[in-house]
């Protein structure tokens, strides 16, 4: 509680603290939601499941629970910042193995700029910013690892 009054007393390091709590909150209450909800429905562990199928993804079965744990405990580390990074590590290996897996075949006919433009806008890409973000960061003072942040 004392780093808290004393982050609060001493405001944040120029909003930096405040954009990494939202950055964790909001990256890693989706994915611990997401990966729960593949967990714990069966019609989202057979979506999950024939997604794997379609990436040909080794065990597919195996790999659902796995990869859906991993989303469930791992953003739910990153939310509430428990080792932030190596959470962070994690998080952004599933990102672009999904974006990997998933392909991306935008329509070149509008030009390159609209080509990269789609590119950013996959979910994939806007949560890998956010991930490397906080891998070289860390949770920021907001964190309960904050004594171990790297930033």
């Amino acid at each position: 509680m004392d780093w808290l009054m004393t982050t609060l007393a001493n405001g944040f390091s120029e909003g930096r603290d405040l954009a990494l709590l939202f950055a964790r909150l909001i990256v890693g209450l989706m994915f611990a939601i997401s990966g729960g909800y593949k967990l714990f429905t069966r019609d989202q562990r057979k979506t999950m499941r024939e997604t794997l199928e379609d990436a040909d993804i080794p065990k597919p079965g195996v790999m659902t629970y796995f990869v859906s744990a991993n989303e469930l405990v791992f953003g739910a580390l990153l939310a509430v910042g428990l080792f932030t990074v190596p959470a962070a590590v994690v998080l952004a290996a599933i990102s672009i193995v999904a974006f990997v897996t998933q392909g991306y075949e935008p329509r070149k006919d509008e030009g390159y700029l609209f080509w990269f433009s789609t590119l950013l806008m996959k979910h994939q890409i806007l949560l890998l910013s956010s991930l490397l973000m906080l891998i070289a960061f860390g949770g920021g003072a907001l964190a309960l690892d904050a004594e171990h942040s790297l930033g």
